[in-house]
């Protein structure tokens, strides 16, 4: 797949319309809201900020998505997401490097497609086989008996049938050895000038978000809790060798699905996760509780999906600057996944069948309930009565898998092209004119 093939190009060709083109610069810089001359600064290219949803495979959707949004003409300031969305976020992030208006989806289309997605099922031979199994359309047979047992044996050892290191080595070799990123100390300085560049004074927390879940590890207590880590602002808790080790390791630690891989466990820096644990935890807790949080050397890091999948509101938040213009001046766009087969009626609502839908429906309800709480807030009028500058941009991917990491070139072509739909379809639902217009 590459943006040459005729069903792309015509994608393209339909975005480009004037009317349009005019709906989204008037997205882009709204009245009331940007200053003229640093609208001047940035002429001839639209910046924004983007959010992704976390997804597994789906997440090539994004790219879609992403790959006709830089057509246009709109370039990724501050970047967040969510496992699937935190690996593009940090892809576009390293890829643009310290060219921040160049234009990199082509490139990532190309590293998308060689991608090994296969081996990154890299579990005992036992879970492997039993995942190529169900992933191939096999069901329950007698054949698959010692595979299961040998794969519950090592949920009960290790929380999860694979151990992630082929993803992260590859995300590494992508971002270490193609984009020349060999640190995440490399990375905030590219951050950084990323935001200078567009006259932003801003952190490498503050332009790139990535999310995961802790959970505090005890040696001598379990302990029933956790937290949201955010990347790379978080990273101050973590031991200090982490902060020249591989970027890679953010976005590990953002899609270690529970029970599909293993948690990602890292080294604390004792000091300032003990200062932080107060903060964190004092709703709720004892002294004693907090005092046990505290001691902890390490934390264990699973789907940053479990607490926000889709965090809307990442760049909401203002920060100072002496231009007048703060990340929350900007637009941002927010690309959801969504399924149709999810809702068809004809699904089973009894037997096994239903009860795996009602017990799915549980853990969506809890883990989206707090990402449909910020977007409401997001996408409400400012105090100005300006039109929100957020936006949200839904993809429907069909009955595809998340987690299939066998997805054939046909279904990868198939969520590419789907993302492409999707943007075209934010394009043309942006208003043609505000009451700030007339």
């Amino acid at each position: 797949m590459n943006l040459d093939d005729p069903r792309a190009r015509k994608i393209l060709l339909d975005a480009e319309s004037k009317s349009t083109m005019d709906s989204l610069e008037r997205f882009i810089f709204p009245k009331g809201r940007c200053l003229p001359d640093w609208k001047e600064s940035v002429s001839g290219h639209l910046p924004a900020h983007f959010v992704f949803q976390g997804g597994g495979l789906l997440g090539i959707a994004h790219l879609g998505f992403f790959s006709v949004m830089e057509h246009v003409g709109v370039r990724a300031v501050g970047l967040a997401g969510t496992s699937a969305g935190a690996i593009l976020a940090l892809l576009v992030c390293s890829a643009r490097g310290d060219q921040p208006q160049a234009s990199v989806s082509k490139a990532l289309v190309e590293i998308l497609w060689r991608m090994p997605a296969a081996s990154f099922i890299d579990g005992p031979y036992a879970s492997r086989r039993l995942l190529k199994h169900y992933f191939g359309g096999g069901g329950p047979t007698l054949e698959m008996t010692a595979p299961f047992v040998g794969s519950i044996r090592r949920l009960l050892r290790s929380y999860g049938l694979n151990k992630g290191v082929e993803f992260e080595a590859w995300l590494d070799d992508i971002v270490r050895n193609e984009h020349g990123i060999g640190s995440i100390q490399k990375l905030n300085e590219l951050l950084v000038s990323c935001g200078s560049s567009y006259g932003i004074n801003a952190s490498p927390g503050d332009m790139l978000r990535i999310n995961a879940t802790a959970l505090p590890v005890s040696k001598s207590t379990p302990i029933p809790v956790g937290t949201k880590f955010t990347f790379p602002r978080d990273l101050e808790l973590l031991a200090a060798k982490y902060q020249t080790g591989s970027p890679a390791l953010m976005a590990r630690a953002s899609m270690a699905v529970p029970l599909f891989f293993d948690p990602l466990v890292c080294d604390l820096d004792s000091a300032n996760w003990r200062k932080s644990v107060p903060g964190r935890f004092a709703h709720g807790m004892d002294r004693e509780a907090l005092r046990i949080i505290g001691q902890c050397s390490e934390v264990a890091f699973v789907d940053g999906g479990l607490l926000s999948n889709f965090p809307i509101d990442s760049f909401r938040t203002q920060h100072g600057a002496t231009t007048g213009v703060t990340l929350a001046t900007l637009s941002t766009i927010g690309v959801t996944l969504t399924s149709s087969v999810r809702t068809d009626d004809r699904r089973s609502r009894s037997g096994v069948p239903g009860f795996l839908t009602h017990l799915s429906s549980i853990v969506d309800g809890m883990r989206h309930s707090r990402d449909r709480e910020a977007a409401q807030l997001a996408t409400r009028l400012d105090s100005a009565d300006l039109l929100s500058n957020v936006r949200i941009a839904p993809i429907d991917v069909g009955g595809h898998n998340w987690l299939n990491f066998q997805l054939n070139e046909d279904d990868k072509t198939d969520l590419f092209l789907r993302g492409m739909r999707g943007a075209l379809e934010f394009l043309r639902s942006l208003p043609k004119e505000t009451r700030h217009d007339r």
